[in-house]
């Protein structure tokens, strides 16, 4: 039989109550900001952190219970307490972290792994991309809610859902007949983003500031 099911249950209660509210906590962060790959024992000790730390905060509700004998007298209200406590409480700690640190409110390295990660998780709207490649090609593309840039450390490739080119004016426009592109990462050498604006587009490039149709 696995040791793990050999173990008092007593035991087995702590070990899931201090462990569960700080892998929610990691997991909420983790849904709203790209985090650093880490190692299982650091991932664990940051899992117990969190449960302590989320445990502080309610110590004064959780205390009492065996005193007041509260899951016996309202067990619903227990079950409801517990719930707060385990899983809500900690899903809002996650989500508290996760923005004060990618809004660098809190004296620590950045939670956000690379400036990959960090522009296409700032990259909130629209945007056109201008991509050059190590042989020295270029690619023109519209990066929107249809495009996808990867996450994985391993995988750093991006989707532009439409390709783009420049008129005799020099103003974007977008391919019809295109469908996309992929691209991975290890082709790329630098991207550089253009905002797009009810007015036009602007960036600065070689040449100085230029002025770029959105149309």
């Amino acid at each position: 039989m696995d040791p793990l099911f050999r173990l008092d249950p007593t035991y087995l209660f702590y070990i899931l109550v201090f462990i569960i509210p700080g892998f929610v906590v990691q997991s909420t962060m983790a849904m709203f900001a790209p985090q650093r790959t880490t190692t299982a024992q650091n991932t664990f000790m940051r899992a117990l952190f969190f449960s302590c730390l989320n445990y502080s905060l309610w110590s004064w509700l959780t205390y009492p219970v065996p005193v007041t004998n509260l899951n016996e007298l309202w067990p619903l209200i227990g079950g409801l307490q517990w719930i707060l406590v385990m899983f809500i409480s900690p899903a809002l700690l996650g989500l508290i972290f996760a923005k004060l640190g990618t809004k660098r409110l809190i004296p620590t390295i950045h939670m956000v792994p690379t400036s990959w990660d960090y522009k296409f998780f700032k990259t909130q709207h629209p945007v056109y991309v201008k991509i050059r490649l190590k042989n020295g090609e270029q690619i023109l593309g519209y990066f929107g809610t249809g495009s996808f840039a990867s996450s994985d450390d391993k995988e750093r490739d991006i989707y532009l859902e439409k390709i783009c080119d420049l008129d005799s004016n020099g103003e974007w426009q977008m391919l019809v007949e295109s469908d996309g592109i992929l691209i991975d990462k290890n082709e790329i050498a630098y991207i550089q983003f253009y905002q797009i604006n009810t007015r036009g587009l602007y960036a600065q490039d070689d040449t100085g500031k230029a002025r770029l149709s959105a149309n």
